[in-house]
């Protein structure tokens, strides 16, 4: 009964204490001392009794607002039921009080530091599954699991870097799924496969590239002659003795100059579908060169911790081979230069 104290009892005007005996009206919740209620044996407060209402405390009663009607706008009473234009039933329209403003505004952020506790803990959760199943090299899977028949922790060993990216994708691959999107082979397909040690496929990748850009090189090349003319102006005794040279070679390219176009356009188009091809399949090709080396060496004499150490010599990935097929590919262009200008110059 604390939500009483400081009222005051409906039939003799005292003010409520803690010591005091307090009962409420069933019906319309009037607060009474005992001795009052028993002295007039029912609740007196008839006009609550009559309207239907219930009791409201005096600190509620100085924070009520006059109601408006929803229908047509009208400012009523403050203890008017219905509306003194058009009838319609106003309701209840008490404003709430501060200490339940306040109460409610507690239990809200009281909430939201729980959601939030909630959502910091299982974010907490996903990164350290994420940190276990990142240091683990076998991703959380059985090592020993087979997978394209062989052991997947061999197959791990193998692959060495980033096995929580590959592994997933691999058993995928074993279930019959070969797409799957690789971004360096979208843009450099002959220096991914470098770094992942298949130096064979990257060589011919390289190759097969630069001899796509033969047309387009001797594109170049016609756009040049020109220039290379006018440079040559300027010292009389070098343009004697280049000038029928440059003019034969730019006699050779105009009359392939259609030719040239034509196939520039269409190596540029096939350049960038292999990439494409490549981007969408060089995880699988990956897949396959790891289980034919995991194979062959599964298939040597070895202890399980020699062969785990060939494993990861074998495989992983090789930054120089990276640059050594840069190197590759200078230095066969240059060679398809000069050949090329070579062949113009007869």
């Amino acid at each position: 009964m604390k939500m009483h104290i400081g009222e005051t009892c409906f039939c003799c005007g005292k003010v409520f204490h803690e010591t005091d005996d307090i009962v409420v009206c069933p019906e319309c919740g009037t607060p009474y001392h005992r001795e009052c209620w028993k002295q007039n044996g029912k609740c007196i407060h008839y006009s609550l009794h009559e309207t239907g209402q219930s009791w409201v405390p005096a600190r509620k009663e100085s924070e009520k607002i006059a109601p408006v009607c929803p229908n047509c706008g009208e400012k009523n009473e403050l203890d008017a039921v219905k509306c003194s234009r058009c009838g319609v039933p106003l309701g209840t329209h008490l404003s709430i009080p501060t200490w339940e403003k306040e109460a409610k505004k507690k239990r809200e952020q009281e909430e939201q530091e729980q959601s939030q506790e909630k959502r910091e803990s299982i974010w907490e959760r996903m990164k350290e599954t994420a940190e276990q199943m990142d240091s683990s090299p076998y991703c959380g899977l059985d090592e020993d699991t087979t997978l394209g028949g062989e052991r997947l922790g061999d197959v791990a060993d193998f692959v060495k870097q980033n096995t929580l990216y590959y592994m997933p994708k691999f058993c995928r691959f074993q279930a019959g799924h070969r797409i799957s999107l690789n971004f360096p082979c979208l843009f450099f397909p002959q220096f991914y496969f470098a770094n992942r040690k298949m130096w064979g496929l990257a060589i011919v990748l390289v190759a097969f590239l630069s001899i796509l850009r033969i047309p387009q090189m001797l594109m170049a090349l016609l756009e040049s002659l020109p220039l290379m003319q006018e440079m040559l102006q300027e010292n009389n005794d070098m343009m004697m003795i280049m000038e029928p040279v440059f003019q034969n070679m730019l006699t050779k390219l105009e009359n392939w100059q259609t030719v040239l176009y034509n196939a520039s356009v269409i190596c540029s188009y096939l350049s960038i579908c292999l990439e494409i091809v490549f981007a969408l399949l060089g995880n699988w090709i990956y897949y396959r060169f790891v289980l034919r080396k995991v194979h062959k060496i599964s298939g040597e004499k070895l202890s399980p911790e020699m062969r785990r150490r060939r494993l990861q010599a074998e495989g992983g990935t090789n930054g120089w081979l990276i640059l050594g097929v840069i190197a590759l590919q200078y230095i066969l262009i240059a060679i398809l230069s000069a050949v090329l200008l070579f062949i113009l110059m007869l």
